[in-house]
């Protein structure tokens, strides 16, 4: 009996550390936190390697012949009881994090995690209903949970690809685009969008906003709600350059293509060129100084001899064969 619970503690522990990962919270995965959920591994077994000294987690122990072959007969103390709730505590942090993730995804992830919620319901629902007396068996069904659960997520690998990771990838890669990302379905109803959105828009976190038009979600900008709509008669990629507020924008479009190769989505990338803009602005301003400076007195601000020749310059090569005066006073 000893030998089952070398496992059993580390059971809840590995399932939160797998859900973190399948949810893409690896974050949470710190010293600290391996350190916390490992106390309740160690209680379990410091509680039931001691058990013979208070008898707290095993008030008896006794053989069953009833049956016709030796069945244990437990007496399950406190300690036991309070090594269930970690456990289910544990299961139902795992939960948690996968119904949120379910929440958030498109419908093919939420295959996926539909799936591993299911799942686990085999793993962590049979040991439940065993423990705590639901249905009078002799047996503990805890491993035909287990046999179920791995059946089910065979079928789900097979089917729906269950433990693919390249959209999780992808939703990563997604997020962390510096540029600004807007996606629209081919009628320009707004569809997702990234991070670096929400901090060009400010008020596009409001998931309420998620299928309404461009028109309602981009008022505030007119340019790009133009442009936007107008792509509907374009057929290639194409990019322009637009002010919105205080910041200028390269805006690139593209089509998302589907299975078949046709049109499902408008892709809109906005890359801030502020600085550049700013840049070539000082350039030419610089340049209008300089060629200021090139013509004027800098004491006076009045014409000076560059300026003087190459009017005269300019005057002769239009007129040569016309008479011409140049009269010259001193101030």
């Amino acid at each position: 009996m000893h030998i089952q619970y070398i496992g059993i503690p580390f059971a809840p522990i590995i399932w939160v550390i797998m859900t973190l990962q399948f949810t893409g919270n690896q974050r949470f995965l710190t010293k600290r936190t391996i350190a916390l959920l490992s106390i309740g591994p160690i209680y379990t077994l410091s509680a039931h390697f001691t058990n013979e000294w208070h008898h707290l987690f095993y008030k008896s122990t006794a053989l069953d012949f009833s049956q016709g072959f030796p069945l244990i007969v437990l007496d399950r103390g406190p300690l036991f009881y309070l090594h269930i709730v970690y456990v289910y505590s544990y299961y139902l942090i795992g939960i948690g994090l996968l119904i949120h993730l379910y929440l958030k995804s498109n419908r093919e992830r939420k295959k996926q995690v539909a799936l591993m919620i299911i799942g686990s319901l085999f793993v962590f629902g049979f040991p439940f209903i065993h423990s705590i007396g639901a249905i009078k068996v002799p047996i503990d069904i805890s491993p035909f949970g287990l046999v179920f659960s791995s059946l089910f997520y065979l079928w789900g690998i097979y089917r729906f690809n269950l433990l693919k990771l390249s959209p999780l990838a992808m939703k990563k890669v997604f997020e962390s685009i510096k540029d600004a990302v807007i996606i629209f379905d081919i009628d320009n109803n707004l569809k997702i969008y990234n991070k670096s959105a929400i901090k060009l828009f400010g008020y596009l976190p409001n998931k309420k906003l998620i299928g309404n038009s461009a028109a309602e979600v981009l008022s505030h900008f007119p340019p790009l709600v133009q442009f936007i709509e107008r792509t509907s008669e374009i057929n290639h990629l194409t990019t322009q350059s637009m002010q919105l507020r205080a910041t200028y924008y390269n805006v690139h479009f593209s089509f998302v293509n589907g299975s078949n190769n046709k049109p499902i989505g408008k892709m809109f990338i906005l890359h801030d060129i502020t600085e550049s803009i700013k840049y070539e602005e000082s350039l030419l301003q610089q340049s209008k100084q300089y060629e200021y400076l090139a013509h004027h007195d800098v004491l006076t601000g009045l014409y000076n001899r560059t300026y003087f020749e190459e009017v005269v310059k300019q005057k002769l090569a239009q007129s040569p064969k016309k008479d011409a005066a140049l009269m010259i006073c001193d101030l």
